[in-house]
């Protein structure tokens, strides 16, 4: 990719106005992430590029599990490209955000890098510090969990299990009236919490947006403790759960019943959800 972008075969996602900068790549413990301009030179590079690295290492692409995701691009040009790439296309974008419409009067709206964050949770795939030793990029003694447990950090530790972080899930049952969700696996864990109490599909909407809010503060907290020091209580991390959620469904002029300090008793109420 490096190679391609230097001989201007590929131009990637310009950062910045006064010194830009252009970033082509982001690789993670699991995953690679191409980035580029919005042209069909790009499109057929990235393919071109593809191909020569299945040539080379013998490695099969999976491409119809990659996904193409577009920020302020037209749907239909990316459905055109994910064509050529023999790829999927993430989701329904609109600006730089990804739409949950539970019906047709009500949207639920999260920012796009939350989209694609749940989706790598959902399959194990982040830089967790478990993760980053089976890559071989941390040593096994630097791979405790960052709350000071004791306990590895794999996801299923980070985002339930752990005495710190896991127990933010009670905090949230009980903000919302739901009963506690007890799962062995992550994806079992979003499965549970999104079908508590069974309800409407708008229910089941409502509690896929505040799983992901919760697992995003999470994620947060966890990176804050390990770059900057800084640390929340869980009380301080459920407000942030409560003041988030609230202004992404206020993103899209949901129209809550009540106002922001309703919400923060009674969410279901200001929904017309109980």
């Amino acid at each position: 990719m490096e190679a391609m972008v230097a001989r201007n075969l590929f131009v990637g996602y310009s950062l910045g106005e006064l010194d830009p900068i252009s970033v082509s790549h982001l690789q993670f413990a699991d995953d690679t992430l191409l980035m580029g301009a919005k042209s069909w030179a790009n499109v057929r590079a990235l393919r071109a590029l593809l191909v020569l690295f299945e040539t080379m290492s013998g490695l099969k692409v999976k491409f119809n599990k990659s996904m193409l995701v577009g920020v302020n691009i037209p749907e239909s040009w990316l459905g055109e490209a994910a064509s050529a790439l023999c790829c999927k296309v993430l989701g329904t974008q609109e600006s730089d955000r990804w739409r949950w419409q539970p019906d047709p009067d009500t949207g639920y709206t999260v920012p796009l890098k939350v989209s694609i964050f749940a989706w790598r949770l959902l399959r194990d795939r982040l830089p967790t510090k478990s993760n980053l030793v089976t890559r071989g990029i941390l040593s096994s003694p630097a791979q405790l969990c960052v709350a000071g447990c004791g306990e590895v950090e794999s996801a299923h530790h980070l985002f339930i299990s752990c005495s710190f972080f896991g127990s933010l899930w009670a905090l949230v049952c009980t903000w919302i009236d739901i009963p506690l969700t007890d799962s062995s696996t992550v994806r079992d864990h979003f499965a549970h919490f999104t079908s508590s109490g069974g309800g409407s599909r708008t229910r089941r909407s409502f509690l896929q947006l505040i799983w992901l809010v919760s697992v995003w503060v999470i994620w947060t907290e966890r990176n804050h403790r390990l770059f900057r020091g800084s640390t929340s209580t869980s009380i301080q991390l459920l407000d942030k759960i409560k003041l988030f959620s609230y202004r992404w469904l206020k993103s899209k002029n949901v129209t809550l019943a009540l106002n922001y300090h309703n919400w923060w008793s009674s969410p279901l109420l200001c929904l017309g959800l109980v």
